[in-house]
This record gives C-alpha cells, structure tokens and sequence, in this order.
C-alpha cells in the first residue's frame, strides 16, 4: 500500500486469511497477496485467540482489522523502514 494511503489502523477484505499457533504458543495471521506472496502478522485479539485455542475454525472470508505502526528504522542501520502489523480484530462474513 502506498505510504500516503496509510492509515494507523485499516481494514481490509480477505479473501483466505488463514490462522495458526507458532511453536511459542502465540497465533498468527496470514493474508494471501497478488502473486503468490502472503502477509504474515500477530493476531492480538483476545476474543479470536480464545476461540482459537479452543478449536475455533474462522472463515477464510472476513474483514481483518490491521494495526499498522508508524515506519521506524533499526538503530545504526541503513536498512530500510520497517512498519509493526499487527491483527486487532477479524469480522467474519
């Protein structure tokens, strides 16, 4: 998304949005991108989790509200901006 386009929080449309717990027990989101790539992000929201943890199976179809933080860069590096995305909330369709 283009930076002027940005907004602190968004949502989006997903069409596929897949969820899993990781090996340290934390769930995490994915959005599928135009060719082939994908969005991989923390999933906070705690009413989700809970209905994850307890075997919870989430449409593919929903609407994911992404906490998006303001660009920053590691310190002493020239890499390029990094931005926080986290998944705050899932509205199923």
């Amino acid at each position: 998304m283009p930076r002027h386009q940005r907004r602190t929080l968004q949502i989006v449309k997903v069409d596929g949005f897949k969820t899993w717990c990781n090996n340290y027990g934390k769930w995490k989101g994915e959005i599928p991108l135009e060719g082939g790539n994908s969005l991989v992000l923390n999933v906070t929201d705690p009413e989700l989790c809970t209905k994850l943890d307890n075997d919870y199976i989430l449409s593919p179809e929903c609407l994911v509200v992404l906490s998006l933080s303001q660009p920053w860069k590691k310190r002493n590096s020239d890499d390029q901006l990094l931005c926080y995305r986290l998944v705050v909330a899932v509205l199923e369709l």
